[in-house]
């Protein structure tokens, strides 16, 4: 068995040793915050005992390195997003050896789930805002710089003709990555921003109430583009949305809670393409349900003229 999953028994056990270490005698109840019928690389908790409630998320031993970068992250995060509307939960402890990290528990659902339950687009707004909160401990003022994009999708056509890679109606891709790669000329160097990212954001890793929204499941400490958050955002919730909700109002609740006056409207319309393009390359030559959906949405914004970023 790959020491890169693990079973929701065998990540009880590693919770509970940690506990025994980090919180020697306190009898912690533990219940699963989702269901983990099948092996996972992480599986998280809610810890109750009495006067405290902890959430635990516990790696597989294989998912050591990765258990260790989102433990510092948050530890990083926290305290400078401790206090307002838009926050990043505490980490209690961190134990290395069990891949078991502790964290501050804050009440309130998913963001996924309620948009899914309602579709409300203030939600989407709120969204957007803690992005921005986030980017904003470390965000600057940054020349565009195409070229990274456009190497990035020559490699991947290079791939495809080689064999090393299965991208679905190839021959379309090309034509919409050429189409790109031509308009370097026209955004090389006009304003946009640079952050330290999420860069795994959607709208399970938001959970709030009316009053807080928390943002968790951070890893990544490299400055990357920030509409690249806000990107994976308004693709989720149009996956996630409710029938007949309109696209255009995800892509515009998103982008007025960000607020970004910065980045040029065609380094914006830049991205947005190349995200779709990413999309397009990385679904699998069989895809699942939500692989289908997210090729799907991914087709929509590369028909649009408009910027939605």
């Amino acid at each position: 068995m790959s020491d890169t999953v693990l079973s929701l028994a065998e990540a009880q056990r590693f919770a509970e040793a940690a506990f025994a270490r980090h919180r020697p005698g306190t009898a912690f109840a533990l219940k699963p915050l989702k269901l983990a019928e099948k092996l996972q690389q992480a599986i998280p908790f809610r810890a109750t005992a009495s006067g405290e409630a902890l959430v635990v998320k516990v790696w597989a031993p294989g998912e050591a390195e990765r258990a260790a970068r989102q433990a510092e992250r948050q530890a990083t995060l926290a305290p400078l997003m401790a206090e307002g509307a838009f926050r990043v939960p505490g980490v209690a402890f961190f134990d290395a050896e069990l891949c078991v990290m502790g964290m501050e528990f804050v009440p309130g659902d998913s963001w996924r789930d309620v948009w899914q339950r309602g579709g409300d687009l203030g939600l989407l707004h709120r969204a957007g805002a803690w992005t921005r909160a986030l980017h904003a401990q470390s965000i600057r003022p940054h020349k565009f710089r195409p070229a990274g994009h456009i190497s990035w999708l020559e490699r991947l056509m290079r791939e495809v003709e080689v064999g090393d890679r299965f991208i679905h109606d190839f021959n379309a891709f090309c034509a919409t990555a050429d189409a790109l790669i031509a308009t370097k000329p026209q955004v090389r160097a006009l304003p946009a921003t640079r952050a330290v990212t999420h860069r795994d954001l959607h709208l399970d890793n938001l959970i709030g109430t009316d009053q807080t929204l928390w943002g968790v499941d951070f890893e990544n400490d490299r400055e990357d583009e920030p509409l690249r958050d806000v990107f994976s955002l308004g693709l989720d919730a149009m996956v996630y949305a409710p029938a007949g909700t309109d696209p255009h109002a995800i892509w515009a609740a998103l982008r007025a809670g960000y607020g970004d006056t910065t980045t040029a409207e065609p380094a914006r319309h830049f991205l947005q393409r190349g995200f779709a393009l990413g999309n397009w390359a990385r679904t699998p030559q069989k895809p699942s349900r939500r692989q289908e959906r997210v090729l799907q949405a991914a087709h929509w914004i590369l028909a649009q003229g408009d910027t939605l970023l």
